[in-house]
């Protein structure tokens, strides 16, 4: 199953989870739909999409049918969906509201070999434990998730800051209701991210927002914007350059004295993006977001 960010809208959730423990089936989430299911539960297969031999590494080629929900095609593509994996197995699209009504008729003895997981693992667990600066992408991400206050928003601009939020923040798994934890628009720009971490901030949640550098014109607006109306948000911005910083773990300091601190505050961080090389070996090439723009594979050239 192919789920996207509708899944989690509601008691949605809920009604997916229940079918896949009926069912035995495991399912793959888009990025707008991470909390789906807790990273270590047996039914979560990995957010997809992102990374061009995703869905390969989830041994989907050799899948007699494949089950869509919650709009998927929001993220992926239509043509994504019709021309890629309706070229292994059917797809059959159902609501969420509706699949209870198909847990009596459909089962999963044999689960497809996920290679995803131990490729992607062999770059984020070690990453996650980096002590190098600039740091590690998912060394970054780590600090980020333990700095991110309970009932707390992340945001993060699409493309190779998304791409590394968006492939190894570890999710818990959301209750019924419960807005998103993680948060990486479907499509590019900083400005949308920023949008969503203010509607987060004015109401009333911890939040922080990641984006690259340089800021465009309309993210220094609305920065501006939640600083004038005294709202509490972080932005991280991820920066080539070496930045003030000589520890790993200064990064997470940084984080959480800018949330103790209340207000708006921007913060550098030096980030390896050679790193995302790694990830392209291990998945193939970015997918997600029209792929990655020439800025940013000029980042990532070691």
């Amino acid at each position: 199953m192919l789920a996207g960010g509708q899944a989690i809208a509601g008691t949605m959730i809920e009604l997916v989870r229940e079918f896949a423990a009926a069912t035995n089936i495991g399912v793959a989430n888009t990025w707008d739909a991470k909390g789906l299911f807790a990273w270590d539960s047996p039914h979560h297969l990995g957010t997809c999409g992102l990374q061009a031999n995703d869905f390969d590494l989830l041994g989907w080629s050799a899948a007699d049918l494949i089950i869509t929900t919650g709009r998927p095609d929001l993220a992926l593509g239509d043509a994504f969906i019709a021309e890629k994996l309706s070229a292994w197995a059917p797809i059959l699209n159902i609501d969420p509201e509706d699949l209870a009504s198909l847990a009596n008729e459909i089962h999963s003895v044999t689960a497809p070999d996920n290679r995803l997981y131990s490729q992607l693992a062999t770059i984020a667990q070690p990453g996650y434990t980096d002590e190098r600066v600039p740091l590690h992408p998912a060394r970054a991400v780590a600090n980020l998730g333990r700095a991110l206050p309970g009932g707390g928003l992340l945001t993060a601009e699409p493309g190779i800051v998304g791409l590394w939020i968006a492939r190894t923040f570890p999710t818990p798994a959301l209750n019924a209701n419960e807005p998103p934890r993680v948060l990486v628009p479907t499509f590019r720009g900083h400005d949308e991210a920023v949008r969503q971490s203010l509607a987060a901030a004015n109401a009333g949640r911890p939040t922080i927002c990641v984006l690259s550098s340089p800021l465009g014109t309309e993210a220094q607006s609305l920065i501006k914007t939640a600083t004038a109306s005294g709202l509490n948000l972080v932005i991280d911005v991820w920066i080539n350059e070496k930045s003030g910083f000589e520890k790993a773990h200064d990064h997470y300091d940084n984080l959480t004295s800018a949330i103790s601190a209340g207000g708006v505050h921007v913060i550098e961080t030096a980030i390896e993006f050679s790193c995302t090389n790694d990830l392209i070996a291990a998945a193939g090439g970015v997918v997600a977001w029209g792929g990655l723009s020439p800025t940013e594979t000029a980042r990532i050239e070691p």
